[in-house]
């Protein structure tokens, strides 16, 4: 890249641009996926409401504990 800027988008250099775009059209699909599936698993499969609730509770449990086993390793490795 040059000192006088070509090269950037907003300030940023063209791959951090658009790594923070796919990460956040990442995001957004994520989002719509886990607002969806309740609605799927009772309408289309007719899953009674108890289990819905099972079920998300143990996919955000396990999303919490991966948090904390993630996080847990990262200190541990330390940098590279």
């Amino acid at each position: 890249m040059t000192e006088r800027g070509e090269g950037r988008i907003l300030g940023m250099s063209r791959n951090v641009f658009f790594l923070g775009v796919v990460s956040f059209l990442t995001d957004v699909s994520s989002e719509m996926i886990f607002t969806l599936v309740p609605l799927f698993l009772r309408n289309v499969l007719g899953v009674a409401f108890p289990v819905i609730g099972l079920i998300e509770g143990i996919a955000e449990g396990t999303a919490s504990l991966l948090k904390v086993v993630s996080g847990w390793l990262s200190d541990r490795l330390g940098r590279r």
